[in-house]
């Protein structure tokens, strides 16, 4: 509703449909995603991005991409909520070293580790499976004897 406020382009009709949405769904009140500049200027950012992701927990689409986007990409990030985004987002961020650095300490020199994390990504991903599940599994894993 906000974005199709702030353009003129909008046709009349489009406006006023999603304002009756809106008025039908007043519970759907989705946080206000902030920039890492306007983070600075709080106590505590995790607890922001914690709210975030507690608000669109339940929600999927365009807005629910936006915040997992926003936590991904924060230099306010930390490992507890990138834990809680989905494995396969984490995972194919290129901007950011996130995965690397986790699968670093998870799978350190182990081959046998790196050999199943190798497999998984090759794998059809599992689209419920988060970030954590994902390092929890591999951390799990027992080296294979020969």
């Amino acid at each position: 509703m906000q974005w199709l406020s702030a353009y003129d382009e909008v046709p009349s009709w489009l406006r006023q449909a999603a304002g009756e949405y809106a008025n039908a769904h007043p519970d759907d009140d989705l946080p206000y995603v902030v920039s890492d500049d306007e983070l600075d200027a709080v106590t505590d950012p995790e607890a922001v991005m914690q709210g975030w992701l507690d608000a669109v927990a339940d929600h999927q689409g365009a807005f629910f991409h936006q915040v997992e986007y926003a936590v991904l990409h924060s230099r306010h990030r930390t490992d507890a909520l990138l834990r809680q985004l989905p494995a396969n987002t984490v995972l194919s961020c290129h901007q950011e070293p996130v995965a690397v650095e986790a699968l670093l300490r998870v799978c350190g020199d182990d081959a046998d580790r790196w050999q199943a994390v190798l497999r998984d990504l090759t794998a059809r991903p599992d689209p419920d499976e988060t970030f954590g599940q994902f390092l929890d599994r591999h951390s799990a894993r027992q080296p294979v004897t020969h």
